[in-house]
């Protein structure tokens, strides 16, 4: 799961002035449903089938042994990020500037979730 919360983090980090906007949308999900995956494997033993809290639940729903209600917010916290990001992209009408404010309005919920599974993870 680290070189999810790491890619994250790196996401927020770097300067994305010369990218093209649906590359760092195609980053973002990629690496945030990787990372749900790969959480919800270790809390849940098995995979969502999607990244909506709708699945997230699903796949909660299906765990034949017990976890920690930390882990269901913690999934649902990824899936919720994710709703939020693409309503972000699928909603405006930025220009190709050179600036991301998506990304920017997302930062710090995807600071907080990377805290919340690595605290889950030690």
């Amino acid at each position: 799961m680290r070189e999810y919360t790491e890619a994250l983090r790196r996401l927020c980090a770097e300067d994305h002035g010369e990218e093209a906007p649906y590359l760092l949308r195609t980053r973002f999900e990629r690496n945030l449903y990787g990372l749900l995956v790969s959480f919800s494997e270790s809390a849940f033993g098995r995979k969502p089938t999607g990244i909506t809290e709708d699945h997230v639940r699903e796949c909660a729903a299906r765990c034949e042994t017990r976890y920690d209600e930390r882990e269901l917010t913690a999934a649902l916290s990824m899936a919720k990020l994710f709703g939020k990001f693409v309503y972000l992209c699928d909603t405006s009408n930025w220009s190709n500037d050179g600036q991301d404010p998506r990304l920017e309005m997302c930062r710090e919920n995807i600071m907080q979730l990377c805290d919340l599974v690595e605290s889950l993870e030690a």
